[in-house]
């Protein structure tokens, strides 16, 4: 989902330059491209932000394997949306 947001803010000529670089491109993609992308979907890639982090930096094992298996669907829809919107 990072990258297939990523993608989207270079397609617009924007870089995440922050030290919250992923959360400002969750932001860009809720700002710019909410019309494209639910309010689901983006709550989902935020979400996702956040276990990211969690998981990496606080718990590890803090994603349970539904969580996981849930977010692998939402970010294949996510990145087909993204992938339809840059018409790839």
């Amino acid at each position: 989902m990072l990258q297939a947001g990523r993608a989207l803010m270079f397609a617009k000529g924007y870089r995440p330059k922050s030290q919250d670089h992923h959360l400002a491109v969750v932001s860009f993609i809720e700002a710019v491209y909410l019309a494209k992308f639910s309010d689901d979907l983006v709550g989902a890639f935020g979400k996702a932000r956040v276990r990211r982090n969690e998981s990496l930096y606080d718990k590890a094992g803090s994603i349970s394997q539904t969580q996981a298996q849930n977010l692998v669907k939402k970010a294949e829809f996510f990145v087909s949306k993204a992938l339809e919107t840059l018409k790839m």
